[in-house]
């Protein structure tokens, strides 16, 4: 073909592998993690429901996801070990005290985060300057801003 993604593909030749996301950018994380790690408000529910879905039985997940009370958590089923927080927005432990909290399991791992834009801006510092998580295994995307409509924007090096 002619058009940008055939000019594109052209110079390809066998090698590493290649990952296309589908449409709105989906993140493909690569087999053989030992974890993930999820974080996001109700937003960011649809995405954490579909990695559910798509984990292989072996990999450890822990989700930690911020809604308004209980009438908002919803099941999440899944063939890996999930270890899903609901946080209550307003509530007595706030998503940052569950996250200082959380205990990864042994391996390599991937975190991710989605929601309001100070939220994954705020977590994504955490998992690399706190947890001390390599920038390549983490993930970040700013799916609303408090304020604002029609914003979606991925968070990169700040």
């Amino acid at each position: 073909g002619a058009g940008r993604a055939a000019r594109w593909a052209a110079p390809a030749a066998p090698g590493p592998p290649l990952g296309v996301a589908g449409p709105g950018g989906s993140t493909i994380v690569r087999d053989g993690l030992a974890w993930n790690l999820l974080v996001g408000d109700e937003t960011a529910v649809p995405a954490i429901a579909r990695r559910f879905e798509e984990a292989p039985p072996g990999l450890s997940i822990v989700a930690l996801i911020e809604v308004e009370d209980a009438a908002e958590e919803l099941p999440l089923p899944s063939s890996a070990r999930v270890d899903v927080r609901w946080i209550h927005r307003g509530g007595a432990t706030s998503i940052d005290e569950v996250l200082a909290a959380v205990q990864l399991p042994a391996g390599e791992g991937f975190a991710w985060v989605a929601g309001e834009r100070d939220l994954a801006r705020r977590i994504r510092r955490h998992f690399i300057e706190v947890m001390g998580l390599p920038p390549g295994h983490v993930k970040a995307s700013a799916y609303w801003r408090r304020g604002e409509t029609g914003r979606h924007e991925v968070l990169g090096d700040e």
